[in-house]
């Protein structure tokens, strides 16, 4: 479960909590380090693995939340999406959380379902048509 700031909480805790009753599954809090997250509404977040420590995932997931339009131009974090994604058995995500698995190109074919307010990064959505990949929105 990859962590970035101003994630909307919600869309983090609630797959959490189904991941977290799987048997035998080991949950992966992803950032770039081991220094607290903070979600929009100033939730404090703690990684327990490093981008640089991550073993190769079964799945992949990606929160939604405010802080979606810093990371489209984080190109180390959507490095690390791609490398992942391009290995996971599973990439889903929550809301905007979407728009990072697009831009980094780590899906194939990508169905999403977002507000307007999702797209007011200027790499979206003209930019997710430049990835090559089917992406229709629904607003």
């Amino acid at each position: 479960m990859v962590l970035f700031p101003s994630l909307t909480q919600l869309d983090f805790t609630a797959p959490y909590e189904v991941f977290s009753r799987l048997l035998n599954a080991k949950i992966y809090l992803l950032a770039p380090t081991l220094d607290p997250i903070y979600s929009e509404s100033n939730f404090p977040l703690l990684p327990n693995t490093s981008f640089e420590q991550s073993p190769i995932l079964d799945v992949l997931f990606v929160p939604g939340g405010l802080g979606v339009n810093a990371k489209l131009e984080d190109d180390k974090f959507l490095e690390f999406l791609k490398f992942q994604g391009d290995r996971a058995r599973y990439v889903i995500s929550v809301s905007s959380g979407s728009l990072l698995l697009a831009i980094s190109c780590a899906l194939p074919m990508l169905f999403t379902t977002l507000s307007s307010t999702s797209l007011s990064n200027k790499k979206s959505p003209s930019a997710i048509v430049s990835t090559s990949k089917l992406i229709p929105f629904l607003i």
